[in-house]
């Protein structure tokens, strides 16, 4: 499941920064939808890695967990739109030895 995370970032970040790429190479729809929550994310913050889970109504978001400022914050963004909705502080489990 990494791996292919792994491969689907590299994906959009190649032709987030080669736009020619983009018509020549097509891109899986995962990737593209990736991309607008990727470049949306990118502006709060340094993103640290996302998941893929369901909201409170039941739809899928991404949630991007940031570094901004030296705090963490979860961001979930909409595929289908590339909007980013909640943004919530990132607290670690203090019984959690990894945070």
């Amino acid at each position: 499941m990494a791996e292919a995370n792994t491969r689907t970032i590299f994906m959009a970040a190649i032709l987030a920064l080669q736009p020619g790429l983009a018509s020549a190479v097509e891109a899986p729809a995962t990737a593209v939808k990736l991309d607008a929550c990727l470049k949306a994310v990118s502006v709060l913050g340094a993103s640290m890695g996302y998941t893929e889970a369901k909201s409170t109504d039941g739809r899928s978001v991404l949630k991007f967990r940031l570094r901004t400022s030296g705090l963490d914050y979860v961001a979930e963004c909409d595929p289908e739109t590339g909007s980013v909705g909640d943004v919530s502080p990132h607290y670690p489990d203090p019984n959690d030895g990894a945070s």
